[in-house]
C-alpha cells in the first residue's frame, strides 16, 4: 500500500499510476518455488513426468520468453489456493522487457500430459507499452492436459486460451479445461483487432466446464472445426459467461471457419459436439451481437467462402434469472442436422448492429440450417451480419 498509494489524492505523485511500473512483488508464504524464470524452468525440466512444482504462495515470476511446462508435468501452487484467493496463487507476469514475437505465441507451453492448476497467469496488457499479441496459455493436445482452477487474464493476443489440436497437428483426443476464471477487462470489443477471444478450441475432444469467462470482448469460448478425417466432439459444459464492462460477438459457439473467396466450400463434422447446461448474462450498457451461434456464416459469408457443420448441439443453456442483451439470441447459421432445444433464455434486442434481432433465427431456407429446433426459429438469412 505505500508504494501504491504514496502519490496525491490524484494518483500522479504515485509510481505505480495507472500500471506504468512493473507488476509489484508482495510477500510469499509457504515453502514453494519463489525463484526467476530461468530457475523455474529448470526445475521443471528436470521434474520427470508425473511429478509436480509447486509455487510459493503469492509467488511472483516474471517472464521474458515461454515458460514450458513440460509433457507428464504438473505446475501448482502449494496448498491449492483456488480463483476465489486467486491472490495466493503464484504469479506468471509478463515482464514488460519481453521481446515482440516473431508469431503468435503465448506465455505459457503445456505440453502433452502436463497440468496448470492453480496459478495466475497475467499477460499485463494493460501496462503500456505491451501491444505485440501474446495469449496467455498455448495447450499442445493429448491426452490427461489439463487447466484447472486457474486465472488467467489480461491476454494482448487475440485468444486467452488455445487449445491446439488435429487442425494444428497436435492430436488431442482428451484435455479438460475446467473451474477456471478469464477475464478481459483491457481487450476492445469495437478497435479492429483489439479483440479477444477466453477459450478458442481446436482441440478435437476437449472437456470444457465450470469456467467463468468475464468481458471477452469477442467470443467467451469458442469451438473450430477439426480435421476433414477427424470430428469435432467437445463439450461445453457448466460455463458462466458474462458481459459486464466489453460487449461480445458472441457468448458460446461453433464456428466452422472458411476458405478462400476463390474456393469452395467444405463440411466438417461436429458431431458428438455440445453446448450445454451453461449461463450467460449481460449488463444494461453490453450485449452479444449473437448469444449463442451454431455456424458461423455471421461473420465469413460474403467476405469468405463461409464452411458448414454437421451434428453439433445446443442445449440446456439459460440466462439464469438474468438477461442477456442482444441482436440475436441462438442463431443457426452454417450447422445441419443439429439440436437446438431446451434452452430457456430471456432476451432483451438491443436496436444497433446490423443482425436481425430475434430470440431464434436459423437459416433454413438458405439451406445452412437443418435439425431438430425447439422452439421453431424464425427462418432468417443473416449471413455477414456481424
Amino acid at each position: 500500500m505505500p508504494a501504491i498509494c504514496s502519490g496525491v489524492v490524484d494518483g500522479s505523485g504515485s509510481s505505480y499510476y495507472f500500471g506504468t511500473q512493473p507488476v509489484m512483488a508482495i510477500p510469499t508464504t509457504g515453502t514453494g518455488f519463489t525463484g526467476s524464470e530461468k530457475a523455474l524452468q529448470s526445475r521443471l525440466n528436470k521434474t520427470r513426468s508425473g511429478g509436480t512444482v509447486a509455487l510459493a504462495h503469492s509467488a511472483l515470476v516474471s517472464l521474458t520468453a515461454p515458460l514450458v511446462v513440460p509433457k507428464g508435468v504438473t505446475l501448482t501452487t502449494e496448498e491449492n489456493p483456488g480463483p476465489r484467493q486467486y491472490a495466493e496463487m503464484g504469479r506468471l507476469v509478463r515482464s514488460a522487457s519481453y521481446p515482440r514475437p516473431a508469431s503468435l505465441d503465448a506465455l505459457v507451453h503445456v505440453e502433452p500430459g502436463a497440468k496448470l492448476d492453480h496459478v495466475w497467469v497475467d499477460g499485463t496488457r494493460d501496462t503500456p507499452g505491451n501491444t505485440a499479441p501474446l495469449e496467455d496459455v498455448i495447450t499442445y493436445g493429448g491426452s490427461g492436459t489439463t487447466l484447472s482452477d486457474d486465472r488467467f487474464d489480461n491476454a494482448q493476443g487475440p485468444n486467452t486460451v488455445y487449445l491446439f489440436g488435429s487442425f494444428d497437428g497436435y492430436a488431442c483426443p482428451a484435455e479438460r479445461v475446467t473451474g477456471n476464471v478469464i477475464t478481459a477487462y483491457a481487450s476492445d470489443h469495437y478497435q479492429s483487432g483489439d479483440w479477444t477471444d477466453g477459450i478458442a478450441d481446436n482441440c478435437e475432444q476437449a472437456t470444457i466446464s465450470r469456467n467463468s469467462v468475464i468481458d471477452s470482448s469477442d467470443v467467451a469460448i469458442v469451438v473450430y472445426r477439426d480435421t476433414a478425417a477427424t470430428p469435432q466432439r467437445s463439450v461445453v459444459t457448466g460455463n458462466a459467461v458474462l458481459s459486464a464492462g466489453n460487449s461480445m460477438y458472441g457468448g458460446l459457439g461453433f464456428d466452422p471457419l472458411y476458405e478462400p473467396a476463390s474456393q469452395p466450400a467444405k463440411t466438417f463434422s461436429f458431431g458428438g459436439a455440445s453446448i450445454k447446461h451453461n449461463t450467460l448474462w449481460s449488463g444494461p450498457d453490453t450485449h452479444f451481437d449473437i448469444g449463442i451461434t451454431d455456424g458461423s456464416r455471421a461473420w465469413f459469408a460474403g467476405t469468405y467462402t463461409a464452411d458448414t457443420g454437421t451434428g453439433a448441439s445446443i442445449t440446456g443453456n439459460t440466462t439464469g434469472q438474468l438477461t442477456a442483451r442482444v441482436q440475436i439470441g441462438i442463431g443457426v447459421n452454417g450447422m445441419l442436422h443439429t439440436t437446438v432445444s431446451g434452452n430457456t433464455m430471456k432476451f432483451a434486442h438491443i436496436s444497433a448492429g446490423n443482425c436481425p434481432k430475434d430470440d431464434y433465427a436459423a437459416e433454413i431456407s438458405e439451406g445452412y440450417a437443418s435439425g431438430t429446433f425447439s422452439p421453431k426459429p424464425a427462418d432468417i438469412n443473416f449471413d455477414g451480419c456481424v
